[in-house]
């Protein structure tokens, strides 16, 4: 960095309100990426003031290695604190959490990497929208060697995101309720891409039993404005141990048997459980109940649920009636009513009530 470049970054930090800027890392058995993911935050164009990592119970060296990069690094605090009690990604996140003093937070997972502009990036954004409690960016999708693979987050995620009514700095104000509607299947927003206000994580925070990066988008599309920014900020690294990547969210289409359709049955069984526990979660975020279409969502799953545990003909019945009461989704109703019949017509009751 030159002597000017050095200046215009102390005179923006100087001049910068009072915002604390940290970033929440969860780590577990990292060793082989993290390195990296730390040295792009700590080198980031525009200064954060913390980095809390907490770590659950690594046993590949990964905390020992955080403890010595954190003594020895001058430029960024780094706190390392160990995840203690019930463990996973959400509680990690969490945990880190409890021991953040910032304004406004970054998640950051431990195998990807950041662009050098993006906290900048995003700070500009929050300087343009002040109100706004959540922004989110697009990331490069790459191998586990950094190599782009010609995605991105919003192709893999959330396709219709480069459409929205961006100004020519690539940034976008969302209207309320477009979010809450376009998630009502599934979150479409990689929490690695986000980065949301400490205020409005302390409310969001009591839902993260469900998942937290899914929390905090209901929450916000709810009960907050959000913004994207139609740049990629961010590398999102695909490898072998993603808990959840790319390849997890596409579906193999391939099936060419009778044994092999009923195993994709039984695994559709998951997904109707997690549109279930889905739905009850997203009501409970709704706590003004601003939006009929989220009760509308919870009654279908409860139905879909009730009726997948069933005798067959009593099941088909059920999901006849959801279909001709069009409770079904529009746009992809009729694959999912189908598919709802042929599990089951394929998978028996016993099979179906073990699962739940």
């Amino acid at each position: 960095m030159t002597d000017r470049q050095t200046d215009r970054q102390t005179d923006r930090q100087t001049d910068r309100q009072t915002d604390r800027i940290g970033v929440l890392l969860a780590s577990y058995n990292g060793i082989k990426y993290i390195k990296e993911q730390l040295d792009s935050i700590v080198n980031q164009t525009y200064k954060v003031d913390e980095i809390i990592v907490s770590d659950d119970g690594s046993s590949d060296g990964t905390f020992e290695f955080l403890k010595e990069y954190a003594d020895s690094c001058n430029d960024v605090p780094i706190k390392v604190v160990h995840n203690e009690g019930k463990h996973g990604p959400t509680k990690n996140f969490e945990n880190a959490f409890n021991y953040s003093t910032a304004d406004i937070l970054f998640f950051s997972d431990q195998d990807d990497v950041w662009k050098k502009d993006k906290v900048e990036i995003f700070m500009k954004a929050y300087e343009k929208y002040p109100d706004c409690a959540c922004i989110f960016s697009n990331a490069d999708v790459v191998d586990s060697t950094l190599k782009p693979i010609g995605k991105t987050n919003f192709d893999c995620f959330f396709s219709d995101a480069k459409m929205l009514n961006y100004d020519g700095d690539s940034m976008a104000l969302l209207n309320q309720g477009y979010v809450a509607r376009r998630i009502l299947d599934g979150n479409i927003i990689p929490g690695m891409s986000m980065s949301v206000k400490y205020s409005v994580l302390k409310k969001a925070i009591r839902f993260f039993d469900w998942s937290w990066d899914d929390a905090i988008v209901m929450y916000c599309a709810i009960n907050e404005h959000m913004a994207a920014i139609n740049m990629t900020l961010c590398l999102y690294r695909q490898h072998e141990n993603n808990l959840v990547g790319i390849g997890k969210v596409q579906r193999v289409d391939d099936k060419r048997s009778i044994s092999e359709y009923k195993k994709r049955f039984i695994s559709d069984l998951k997904q109707l459980n997690y549109q279930y526990q889905r739905s009850q979660v997203y009501q409970d975020v709704d706590i003004e109940h601003k939006y009929e279409f989220i009760e509308k969502k919870k009654y279908f799953e409860a139905m879909r649920y009730k009726a997948a545990q069933c005798v067959r003909i009593v099941a088909l019945l059920k999901y006849i009636i959801l279909f001709f009461r069009r409770l079904y989704d529009r746009a992809h109703g009729k694959k999912l009513f189908l598919l709802d019949c042929a599990t089951c017509l394929f998978v028996s009751k016993r099979e179906r009530i073990s699962y739940f």
